[in-house]
């Protein structure tokens, strides 16, 4: 998934650094290059979008995330445990939650349970056993379980900041050469 990823942001950067140089010299080579590379980055995107986020449910009642899906019920867990990357991104996932509050009110038997990893009293449990083996605080707990989260939040945070700041001064620069 990672390469993936990679894969695509070095393809969308070789591009743009290649025509932006060659742009003046319009190469059919460069130019049929970079048309694959571009072709082969959207497939890979088309493909990585199909992948199911998790490929096990952590749950047996979890609802389909369908278009096609039956009307939500509170029987049933959320259906984003069950969903595509495209369908997470794009949240198709509520479209029959969505359709089901066009025609009606919505009821509390008419919203999704909420999946088990959610639940309070799960969260509590895990919080107890963590606190017996490892007896820290409640900050301590939660900076430890939300650091991966932290740490991609604060590299992408400088990343916009740094590069945001670099695309300025590199335009002040370009106007002064020129």
């Amino acid at each position: 998934m990672g390469f993936i990823i990679l894969n695509m942001i070095a393809s969308i950067f070789g591009i743009y650094q290649s025509l932006s140089v060659f742009i003046s010299s319009l190469r059919p080579a460069f130019l049929a290059i970079y048309s694959v590379s571009l072709a082969n980055m959207f497939i890979m995107l088309a493909i990585f979008t199909t992948y199911p986020m998790q490929h096990i449910l952590p749950a047996g009642n979890v609802a389909r995330a369908s278009k096609t899906g039956g009307a939500p019920s509170c029987n049933l867990s959320s259906p984003e445990d069950s969903v595509t990357l495209w369908n997470w991104l794009t949240f198709n996932f509520l479209e029959p939650l969505l359709r089901l509050a066009n025609q009606r009110t919505l009821n509390e038997e008419d919203v999704w349970d909420l999946p088990p990893t959610f639940k309070h009293g799960n969260l509590f449990r895990k919080y107890l056993q963590v606190q017996e083996e490892h007896p820290r605080s409640l900050l301590w707990v939660l900076l430890s379980s939300n650091s991966l989260d932290l740490i991609i939040d604060i590299i992408l945070k400088m990343w916009i900041a740094v590069i945001g700041t670099a695309f300025i001064y590199a335009n002040i620069a370009a106007h002064q050469i020129l």
